[in-house]
């Protein structure tokens, strides 16, 4: 044993014991610990009293939450009424029970509508091997398809490498590429307080407080004294705004509503669960509406004294100041009002604030990874110390933004933010086991993919020579050298060595999230990246005239508002359709010879998820 263990006597050592494999084991181990971290948590959702969905994190229906959570009494119940009904003298046992039909989780998977040949318009919830083996069938009937054309297809109602079963956008931890660029980064010097103008994202201050005293007034009190104690020099707090047909509006449905509550005035007691407050829009516009009646009152002269306080409520922003302790005053900046939606973009019109107002510094704090990135896309232009004031895994950071922009060189910044929203934001998805790390990497040891990320957002529509490039780009992700930068030749070679690996010409066991997206659906997923990236890089014009994102730029607008349009055209070749409408009606044909039957389900298929992110 004592030799086994001597690092001296290589050859007598245990495998596992040599540095070489002691360093592999450490390697992996690392990457599967940070692969875990870099799953969404649907535990920690700010919704804690609705029945959340594993796979996207999202609330359930309530309709189907209610089934679910009350299936069993529901058992219980009809148990109790079978033996009433049937088991007692003169009842008649044999007449038919009447299916339940209770919804599960499974039903919160999107269903799509086609038509077939014979123009009946079908509904169908389907996973991505059903496609195959309806692909199977068209070959025992003696159809022309193969699998190049399948290939061309989504095959699934969303596309599943950039999509979750529910209909929302792929989730990733989106501050992995920040992380990464700062992490040999050294710390930024804290400048004098005289000289800077502190920012605050307080929207996510909101979400952060603890310890929520009683009435909102308290509240307010608490939150300003956070902010802005005794000699913490001037701040912007920063709020956003909600607007009607906004591309956040599906992230925030994501997270949750709750109901809304009247906030008559300060003395007004604070709800029993504060984050699930502040899912609801309407109780946020009316806490900021309410901070600013209260801080610009008189009882704040005393700490506004020779100091200013800007607070950003929906398009404007007021001054708070007092010159003798006793009386509060208020003005109202023209420079900083905007049409802005968030915070994220509106910091470059406060940083050119605090530039033309001759601070030196500008210090933002926020844990929002995308406000970064805006900043190191615009730092160049600006004329002053822009410092990025965030944690990191709890540890606090400050980045100097100015410098680190300098280092990377503005085209790659540019590129960066392109990166940004391509790999996955709040408002576009990200790549299923891709993450952020993956392509990044891979843009920085690659120059040649930096122009055209950089291109993204300069125009409000994408030409097809980027759509080209940024599929190739794609492709390089994904690890492939071999198909000419073509996603849908290399989701058909992919598949082509599913079926080596099986021995079978169709493979059965498809996991279609580990495909990269046909074109068809890249297509959109690159316009909505694109507009969201030409508004962070409209973020310096206060007005900027941003156009309406259902026209041509990857979403539309439906009965539950704005939803990612996927794909255009249909999601299978047009035999498998004819397939469906066949498995339609046998499935009615089922439903109707079954006894007792009152209903039948119309949808073909099923469907599951997976968790995402860096692998």
């Amino acid at each position: 044993m004592a030799d086994m263990g001597n690092e001296g006597s290589y050859g007598n050592q245990h495998r596992d014991l040599r540095p070489t494999e002691i360093q592999r084991s450490d390697k992996e181990v690392k990457k599967t610990k940070d692969a875990i971290k870099s799953f969404l948590n649907p535990f920690s959702s700010e919704v804690q009293n609705e029945l959340i969905v594993l796979s996207s994190g999202a609330a359930a229906p309530k309709h189907i939450a209610a089934d679910v959570l009350e299936a069993d009494q529901k058992g219980i119940d009809a148990r109790d009424q079978f033996v009433e009904s049937r088991l007692k003298p003169g009842k008649n046992f044999f007449t038919p029970v009447k299916r339940m039909n209770l919804k599960t989780l499974e039903d919160t998977s999107k269903v799509a509508k086609t038509t077939a040949v014979k123009n009946q318009i079908i509904k169908y919830k389907e996973q991505g091997t059903i496609a195959f083996k309806l692909l199977i069938k068209t070959q025992n009937d003696g159809l022309q398809l193969n699998m190049r054309e399948l290939m061309s297809y989504p095959l699934t109602t969303v596309p599943f490498s950039i999509a979750t079963a529910d209909d929302y956008l792929a989730k990733t931890d989106k501050a992995k590429a920040f992380h990464y660029l700062v992490k040999d980064q050294p710390d930024a010097d804290i400048p004098p307080l005289s000289e800077t103008l502190t920012v605050y994202d307080g929207n996510a201050y909101f979400h952060n407080m603890m310890d929520i005293p009683g009435t909102f007034a308290e509240i307010s009190s608490k939150l300003f004294d956070s902010i802005a104690p005794s000699g913490s020099g001037d701040i912007i707090f920063s709020t956003d705004q909600y607007k009607p047909g906004s591309i956040k509006s599906l992230e925030r449905k994501r997270r949750g509503c709750g109901e809304k509550l009247i906030i008559g005035s300060g003395a007004t007691k604070r709800p029993t669960d504060w984050k699930l407050f502040l899912t609801n829009d309407d109780n946020k516009v009316q806490f900021i509406r309410l901070l600013l009646k209260l801080w610009s009152s008189d009882d704040y002269a005393v700490k506004l004294q020779g100091r200013k306080i800007i607070l950003v409520c929906e398009d404007s922003a007021h001054l708070l100041t007092s010159d003798d302790g006793i009386t509060t005053k208020i003005k109202e900046l023209p420079l900083l009002k905007s049409s802005q939606e968030e915070t994220d973009t509106r910091v470059v019109l406060y940083t050119q604030y605090a530039a033309n107002s001759h601070y030196n510094t500008v210090r933002i704090k926020s844990p929002d990874s995308d406000i970064f990135f805006i900043l190191l896309h615009f730092a160049s232009t600006m004329d002053i110390n822009i410092l990025f004031d965030t944690k990191i895994q709890r540890r606090s950071r400050l980045i100097n933004v100015t410098s680190t922009a300098a280092d990377i060189g503005q085209e790659k910044c540019t590129a960066l933010l392109g990166l940004h929203g391509f790999t996955g934001s709040d408002t576009s998805s990200a790549f299923r086991g891709k993450g952020k790390l993956v392509p990044v990497k891979k843009m920085l040891k690659a120059p040649k993919f930096v122009p055209m990320l950089a291109k993204l957002g300069d125009n409000w529509t994408v030409s097809e020579d980027l759509i080209d490039d940024l599929e190739a780009f794609t492709c390089a992700m994904y690890g492939d050298n071999t198909t000419a930068g073509k996603v849908d030749a290399l989701r058909l070679n992919r598949i082509n060595k599913l079926c080596t690996k099986q021995g079978k010409s169709i493979p059965v066991n498809v996991d279609m999230s580990s495909l990269p997206p046909c074109r068809k659906s890249l297509t959109q997923h690159i316009r909505r990246v694109n507009f969201q990236v030409a508004v962070w890089k409209r973020a310096s014009i206060a007005h900027p005239m941003i156009p309406s994102a259902v026209q041509g730029h990857g979403w539309l607008m439906t009965d539950n508002g704005l939803q990612p349009l996927w794909y255009e055209g249909e999601s299978q070749p047009e035999n498998l359709q004819d397939l469906c409408e066949e498995k339609n009606e046998a499935s009615y044909s089922d439903s109707d010879s079954s006894a007792g039957s009152d209903e039948s389900d119309d949808s073909t298929g099923n469907d599951s998820d997976t968790n995402t992110d860096d692998q």
